[in-house]
């Protein structure tokens, strides 16, 4: 059986049926589906690599560079969903790594359903989560989201309700407020970056039970629909079912991937000492001028906001500057620092970025959107910088990160 035809049916399982879909089931509609879109392989369009695909990032290993093909991982995740048991968590941690790493939240949707391979495998993880959640003991000790939040909780929490009562629209809010709160969430010290809470196992749980919402078969009067589908955030067919509408799925996928893609880069950075800084000079300041105005803006969207816009006005997006000023429309861009500011020690990051690009133009920028935390993506450069919400990073070709109190220390690293 061919990609093609594991995509299909991990669509048809996890969007189109929920939790349960029976393999009879799975195959019809996976025909069905497949046939119509006419590709001869799975995911053509991340072959193409064009502009705003991120092409390369989301299929198989030959094809695509993903180290475990997605025809593997959709064997997986649809034996997952097709039994009867609780999947392992051992199981469901390596799937999510896999996820996290390997698929690219900045390829193209598809236009028969919406999303993309991350959207796709990662619906299924909110299901296989949820089951897992809900098959623990009832004596197991339940994780208090207000306590992983700790500090943040004030900030972040917009209701007393436990996690497990949350309805879409609720959820919905929690997450773009834990996307609003993110950069606030990490510290830069002697050892490298340090996360304040779990951020991890905040994320996890909002998948579970975004998988929760996925799996469930709530009815309605279709002539009055709730307020979520008002808002936009569910769909009501003519007999009342209601279920969460793909661009929801999208959304909040798009922010909680790119949240754990970035938690995992910073928690894992080896923090380089101080070393001699390269010499930066006005014509280096002069000629990345433009370069600045676009770096300054992309660290002025929230983690996973240029993501969302992307795939929601797929039609249109062409710049960052479209998704900040989306976000905040009375936004002001930066202006550059002087020359003297830029070459003391310890100057913003966002700010010293242009002027090494002048400096190694052959070391290229990732952001969200275009590869950043995709494995397959960064396979492709020596290294690379990566410029995600406010954070600097240098990354090489196997993935390992690498921050400095002084990011001139990172390019005397990668030269």
């Amino acid at each position: 059986m061919n990609e093609g035809m594991y995509e299909a049916m991990v669509r048809c399982a996890v969007l189109n049926t929920g939790s349960s879909a029976t393999c009879d089931h799975v195959h019809s509609h996976s025909a069905h589906i497949y046939s119509a879109r006419k590709r001869s392989t799975c995911l053509s369009r991340g072959m193409s690599g064009g502009a705003g695909g991120a092409g390369g990032a989301g299929g198989g290993e030959h094809h695509h560079g993903l180290s475990v093909p997605f025809e593997v991982t959709g064997a997986q995740l649809l034996e997952l969903l097709e039994g009867a048991d609780a999947p392992p968590r051992a199981e469901l941690q390596r799937l999510l790594d896999v996820w996290v790493e390997q698929y690219d939240r900045g390829a193209k949707a598809d236009a028969e359903d919406g999303c993309n391979l991350m959207h796709v495998v990662g619906a299924a993880l909110c299901v296989l989560l949820h089951r897992c959640e809900a098959s623990a003991p009832a004596d197991a000790p339940a994780d208090d989201l207000r306590a992983a939040l700790g500090p943040a909780a004030a900030r972040v929490l917009l209701s007393a309700k436990p996690l497990a009562a949350y309805d879409i629209e609720e959820l919905h809010a929690l997450v773009t407020a834990l996307q609003l709160e993110f950069a606030a969430l990490y510290v830069l010290d002697s050892a490298g970056y340090a996360a304040l809470v779990d951020v991890e196992l905040i994320c996890v749980r909002l998948l579970a039970r975004l998988g929760a919402l996925l799996a469930s078969h709530e009815q309605t009067d279709p002539t009055q629909p709730p307020p979520a589908a008002v808002l936009g955030l569910l769909d009501v067919d003519e007999h009342g079912n209601c279920s969460v509408r793909v661009d929801t799925l999208v959304y909040m996928l798009d922010a909680l991937h790119s949240m754990l893609g970035l938690h995992a880069l910073l928690t894992r950075a080896e923090m380089l000492p101080a070393g001699a800084p390269v010499e930066l000079h006005a014509h280096h300041r002069e000629a990345s001028n433009e370069t600045f105005f676009t770096h300054s803006m992309t660290s002025d969207c929230v983690v996973g906001t240029i993501a969302q816009y992307a795939h929601r006005f797929a039609h249109l997006f062409h710049s960052v500057s479209q998704a900040v000023y989306y976000n905040f429309p009375s936004y002001a861009r930066q202006t550059q620092l002087p020359l003297a500011a830029l070459q003391r020690a310890g100057a913003p990051a966002v700010n010293v970025l242009p002027l090494l690009t002048e400096l190694s133009p052959d070391i290229p920028v990732l952001f969200e959107h275009t590869g950043a935390g995709c494995r397959a993506r960064h396979a492709c450069h020596k290294r690379c910088w990566v410029l995600w919400s406010r954070f600097v990073l240098l990354v090489d070709a196997d993935m390992r990160s690498f921050a400095a109190a002084d990011i001139r220390t990172l390019l005397e690293h990668a030269t």
